[in-house]
């Protein structure tokens, strides 16, 4: 990989002045309802075509993933934030749509599928793969698995996780990816060969009319994803009563945040945690362990609670 030191510079200028414009003032104003002070979103069960739901007035799924932002949305007094995510969900599902072998061994075993994927970009062992080098499997593992090619997985590494790559690097890395996941690699020529217009997800939703080669892909594996979160959402209702001082606040697509008083955190969590991971098992039956991770803190980007309130 080439660094550049003015390349950080010009990208992070690019994305603080766009988000001034995007998240500022501007989106506050227009998002916060006079009366009682909070974002009240509309939540569309249907939003995007493979099945997830979207969100609007104001889009709070498009807050940006940073402390900077997230760290705005906070508790009220006396209460604190619970978010649970499903990790490495899509390429979770991905691996058993595909029937990975590799995939499917590295989550059984219990491993960390970028750190993996970077150990065999880089011809490493997993215990010498450095932060930077995981940036780089993550742009990759999520880049190339809805069938990017090399020339836009380059510019996909840069945008979304600052990662510059050589065209040739970028050849490279997409060559040994799919030497390395033999079984995506086949899902990926049997999906262009056949070119279907219909797909299904996991728990058997089906799509129509789905032409776009990258769409083919995406839509069972972020359809599964969806449909195992409207499953864990319907759980949480079900048994509301396990965590009844608890309240959503947030869905992003493989993420719940709810609210709740410091001291029914932790039953708060374990309640999203066993129920987000019932449902989606429910759909992925042994082939893969889900896991969900819980953060508690005073906001959502996870603030830790002072330690005299902690829990």
């Amino acid at each position: 990989m080439r660094k550049s030191g003015l390349i950080p510079v010009l990208l992070e200028y690019r994305e603080a002045e766009k988000r001034a414009g995007t998240y500022g003032l501007a989106w506050l104003e227009k998002a916060v309802h006079p009366m009682p002070g909070r974002v009240h979103a509309d939540y569309l069960q249907l939003g995007s075509r493979a099945g997830r739901m979207s969100c609007t007035k104001p889009n709070v799924q498009n807050l940006p993933r940073t402390k900077t932002y997230r760290g705005c949305i906070t508790a009220e007094s006396g209460s604190c934030i619970v978010k649970a995510d499903y990790s490495q969900i899509e390429l979770r599902i991905a691996a058993v749509i595909a029937q990975d072998v590799a995939m499917l061994e590295a989550y059984r075993a219990g491993q960390d599928l970028h750190s993996l994927t970077a150990a065999r970009l880089l011809g490493v062992a997993p215990e010498q793969v450095t932060s930077e080098s995981r940036q780089l499997a993550k742009a990759v593992n999520f880049g190339l698995l809805y069938g990017m090619g090399a020339r836009t997985l380059q510019t996909y590494a840069r945008q979304n996780y600052r990662v510059s790559l050589t065209l040739k690097e970028a050849e490279q890395y997409r060559l040994r990816f799919f030497t390395a996941y033999a079984g995506l690699r086949r899902w990926h020529r049997a999906t262009a060969a056949t070119q279907p217009t219909e797909t299904r997800t996991l728990a058997g939703r089906r799509r129509v009319d789905v032409k776009a080669f990258t769409e083919r892909l995406n839509s069972p594996v972020q359809g599964t994803g969806a449909d195992g979160l409207k499953w864990a959402l319907a759980r949480l209702f079900a048994h509301r009563d396990e965590a009844p001082d608890a309240r959503l606040v947030a869905v992003i697509h493989d993420e719940v945040v709810a609210e709740c008083p410091i001291e029914g955190a932790a039953q708060t969590a374990a309640w999203l945690q066993e129920h987000m991971a019932a449902a989606m098992t429910a759909i992925l039956q042994d082939a893969v362990p889900v896991v969900v991770e819980t953060t508690i803190g005073q906001d959502w980007a996870g603030t830790p609670l002072p330690q005299e309130i902690g829990v």
